[in-house]
């Protein structure tokens, strides 16, 4: 990680990922007022594993009046007591909120647990002056020796003065209706949100989807407390063209997703973007600068970060796993370049060999994050352009689409996103190829259905294409090349769908089902992607067979999705074959079952079929899942295995009335 574990990691601590959540109220000022001791301190002579940090106050000159006390504790087993003094004074216990609690497996015992808490209570009454903040944690002994046993303390100073004029913050609220509270600086015109003016002390608290937040240029400034912009629970903000310095966090997104920064200068904050518990965000075209974080993390996956300057942070990027690296689980993984451009970093020591722009060797993050395409100069990312096939059947922002009837046909090579606002129509590519930016969608499908999507080569976006939740059902997706898409290939909420014929490379993601059933998915190839199928939760029911699935991270994944006919397929040289979570599924069809090129098994009477099973794990139960007739050989891909459904029945029982017709008709015609 080179520069990234630098100084103050103190203050790198659970608050910053959490600190969008302080003008939401999640933090109690008060605390039940009990004298703990007299103190035996031994944290001085133990060396105790434990985590004390204190977030605030900092080192620095605060005005006469309230200061709030924030600190984190992580411990192990069994649960502590804590308290704080001023000035080597009483000691007074503060209560802490337990916010994660992780099991310790060991050995012969039952699992011990470590508990990440958080405490903060609001200290009053100090005059002019400096002072010094200790906290303790440690056990409380009751009885004649009545004692406070301390174990770990962390102690900060700062000085007092009302000298020192810092207006008081508040916050502006965009609320769930629309109307704006507490400023008159911001504009409303539809689901665009201008600011007027420069805001100076004031956080801005989203309560609404799907709005853009445009700073038209000015300046929105706080002073090293809470997010500029807080982001909670949203989904579909855009924040643009806005200049932020002096918060906790520029702008905080927690528990989000599909949100896009884009075009921000964010200066001189604890950290530019805090991402906790997010993802499927888009951070593009930012200017990150002198700041402690350019990006600090939690927990956070698939998000895409490029096209962004990254210039004199203190850490490019940190992730607060980094700080407790016993919760490797909850390391964040995300995309750092679009597979065309990546970000500016001012600390990259890397060349440019054939002065292309890219650095000639990635930019590594840690063992799981690295830019692969490192930029030598600050870039812009030109804007994508936007199509749409509307409703009535027109046609909007190209004239490189041809329709006839129900046929819209591609004419040429196309560079644009594709939203669809029509059911029962074919989008034919020709062949022609639908080129992103690394963001957006391809072809994007809202609330419509009974679409057929063939023969097109879409690559460089972030879903090449996407059915959204409200979409409907009985698609066709065949004959595609789908390559170079950072988060998938193809993402499916509706049911009903085949999905054939396609190519799928490099694209995260190759198809990805959620809350969909009863689909038929067959001879896809779908090469080194990070998942080649993937089932999300709820669902189930759907038939895959005969596809090539090889060189991925993972061939199959499957969350609380079950009820799935998985044969016929040839799964070769996955890093992983299959990742199964509270799901069963069927592995094999009459008597075929897979290919499977990790299989080690024998085949003692050469009947293509391997004598023992191949085991599916699953966790967090044991389904007992297996491939029964594990093939020793792959299929040839030019033969279609027997398709488990009433497809066949139908064909049969129409070639047998076709038969029956034409026998009466001739025996009319004899007699």
């Amino acid at each position: 990680m080179g520069e990234m574990l630098g100084k103050n990691t103190n203050r790198l601590s659970l608050i910053l990922t959490l600190v969008i959540l302080l003008p939401l109220g999640f933090f109690s000022n008060e605390a039940k007022a009990e004298t703990l001791g007299p103190l035996w301190d031994r944290s001085e002579t133990l060396n105790v594993s434990d985590v004390l940090e204190v977030n605030s106050p900092q080192n620095i000159t605060y005005p006469t009046g309230e200061i709030l006390l924030n600190f984190t504790l992580i411990y192990e087993r069994v649960d502590r007591d804590v308290g704080y003094s001023i000035d080597g004074g009483a000691i007074e216990r503060v209560n802490v909120t337990k916010i994660l609690e992780e099991p310790i497996p060991q050995d012969f015992l039952p699992p011990w647990v470590r508990v990440t808490c958080i405490g903060s209570i609001v200290l009053e009454g100090l005059t002019d002056g400096n002072h010094t903040v200790t906290v303790y944690e440690g056990y409380q002994y009751d009885g004649i020796n009545a004692r406070f046993e301390a174990l770990k303390r962390a102690s900060v100073s700062f000085e007092v003065s009302t000298r020192a004029e810092i207006p008081l913050f508040s916050s502006i609220y965009i609320r769930a209706d629309g109307s704006i509270e507490g400023t008159d600086k911001i504009h409303r015109n539809g689901n665009v949100y201008s600011f007027t003016g420069n805001v100076v002390n004031q956080t801005v608290v989203i309560e609404k989807d799907d709005l853009i937040i445009d700073g038209a240029n000015h300046l929105l400034q706080g002073y090293e407390t809470g997010a500029g912009i807080n982001i909670a629970n949203r989904s579909k903000v855009i924040i643009m063209n806005l200049e932020i310095r002096d918060f906790n966090a520029g702008i905080g997104i927690y528990d989000s997703h599909d949100n896009t920064i884009v075009g921000n200068l964010l200066v001189s904050n604890l950290a530019a973007v805090s991402i906790t518990d997010s993802d499927n965000n888009s951070i593009t075209e930012n200017t990150m600068m002198d700041n402690e974080n350019g990006v600090f993390l939690f927990s956070s996956y698939n998000n895409s970060v490029y096209g962004n300057s990254f210039i004199n942070n203190t850490h490019q990027v940190y992730d607060n796993v980094w700080l407790n690296p016993w919760l490797p689980q909850l390391l964040s993984v995300n995309f750092w370049d679009n597979i065309t451009i990546g970000n500016y970093w001012s600390d990259y020591n890397g060349t440019d060999s054939d002065g292309d722009g890219i650095g000639d060797t990635p930019y590594i993050i840690d063992d799981k994050n690295q830019d692969n395409y490192p930029l030598m100069e600050p870039a812009i990312i030109p804007e994508l352009a936007s199509i749409y096939i509307r409703s009535d059947g027109s046609v909007e922002g190209t004239d490189k689409i041809q329709r006839n009837g129900n046929i819209y046909a591609f004419t040429d090579d196309i560079n644009a996103e594709i939203t669809v606002e029509i059911d029962d129509i074919v989008i034919d590519g020709a062949d022609y190829s639908l080129q992103g930016n690394g963001n957006g969608v391809g072809i994007y499908v809202p609330n419509n259905g009974n679409l057929e999507i063939k023969n097109t080569k879409i690559q460089g976006f972030k879903f090449a294409i996407y059915f959204d939740y409200y979409s409907k059902n009985s698609n066709i997706i065949s004959g595609n090349t789908l390559t170079n898409n950072t988060h998938y290939g193809i993402y499916i909420y509706s049911s009903n769908n085949r999905i054939f014929g396609n190519y799928i490379e490099n694209s995260g993601t190759g198809i990805q089902l959620v809350e969909s059933y009863n689909n038929t998915i067959f001879q896809n190839k779908i090469i080194e992607n990070e998942e080649g199928i993937g089932f999300g939760s709820g669902g189930g029911y759907s038939t895959i067979f005969h596809n090539l699935i090889a060189d991925n991270d993972y061939a199959f994944t499957f969350w609380a999705n079950s009820q799935n006919t998985i044969y016929g397929n040839n799964l070769i040289n996955n890093t992983n074959q299959v990742h199964v979570w509270s799901s069963s599924n069927n592995w094999d069809y009459q008597s075929m079952g897979n290919y499977w090129s990790d299989y080690n098994g024998t085949d003692s009477n050469g009947d293509g079929i391997g004598d023992t099973p191949y085991l599916i794990s699953t966790s967090p139960e044991n389904y007992g899942d297996a491939d029964n007739y594990p093939l020793m050989e792959p299929l040839d891909d030019t033969v279609i295995p027997e398709f488990p459904s009433w497809t066949p029945l139908l064909v049969t029982l129409f070639a047998v009335l076709f038969v029956t017709v034409v026998y009466r008709k001739r025996l009319v015609k004899v007699s």
